[in-house]
Order: structure tokens, then C-alpha cells, then sequence
């Protein structure tokens, strides 16, 4: 059986651990954030925001045509808009779905386990902004 799971959380929240941990050795994680990372630092560029997060969909789509075991998209997702592209298309073929949602930490704890150091003022609006999925 074919499987995408859909990771959802805040920036600081664990999703990469957890994608990684359901990836295995046969999994592949696609990240937009992935495309910020310039020689091995990760360079934020809201100019860029719109053109990366398209790529990170077009890589996602073709591991789907590959028929990859696992498939997984690992953005915060925090609106069902911004996941919904990725759902859509792994159902269109042929993959199970599963969404995966982290519980919020604090805003304190999550800007500093996050790998990318998000500020807490953003954290908060992450939560704030929140839409459940079902």
C-alpha cells in the first residue's frame, strides 16, 4: 500500500523528527523549507516564499508518479488551503492519506527547539491562525 502522510504543526513542534521517524529508509520527505537551506544555513526569503513552496508541490507530485511506498509533505500546514494541493494529488494517485497533527508547544519551548529559530510573536500567530482539519 501506497502512503502520504501529511505532517501539520507549528514550526518547533516536531514534524521533522516525526517525518523522518515514518519515512524509514523507504520514505521521502518533501519540505519547503528544504529550499531555504543555501550551503548548509538555512537563509529565509519571503520573496521566495511563493516560487519554493510550488516546488516543493512539483517534487511532491513526482515521487507520487514514481509510486514511492512513502510520500510525505512536511510543512507547517497550518490552514486546510495550504495542505490541500498535496492531499489532492496523492489521493489522484492512488495514495492513502494520513494526516498528522502535533500538539502546539508553547511558543517559548517551540522557537527554541525549532531548528529555524522562529521568533515567538510568529509562533503565537501560527496557533492563532489555526484551522482544525476536520
Amino acid at each position: 500500500m501506497k502512503t502520504c502522510y501529511i505532517m501539520r504543526g507549528v514550526s518547533g513542534s516536531g514534524k521533522t523528527l516525526k517525518a523522518k521517524e515514518l519515512a524509514g529508509v523507504n520514505g521521502v520527505i518533501h519540505s519547503t523549507s528544504d529550499y531555504f537551506i543555501i550551503n548548509g544555513e538555512y537563509r529565509y526569503d519571503e520573496r521566495k516564499v511563493r516560487d519554493f513552496h510550488i516546488d516543493n508541490l512539483d517534487a511532491f507530485k513526482e515521487s507520487l508518479a514514481f509510486d514511492l511506498p512513502i510520500v510525505i509533505c512536511d510543512n507547517t500546514n497550518i490552514r486546510k488551503w495550504e495542505f490541500k494541493p498535496y492531499l489532492e494529488a496523492a489521493k489522484s494517485y492512488g495514495y492513502e492519506v494520513k494526516i498528522v497533527e502535533m500538539p502546539h508547544p508553547s511558543p517559548e519551548i517551540a522557537s527554541k527547539q525549532g531548528v529555524h529559530r522562529v521568533p515567538q510573536h510568529v509562533i503565537k500567530k501560527m496557533i492563532s491562525g489555526w484551522e482544525d482539519y476536520k
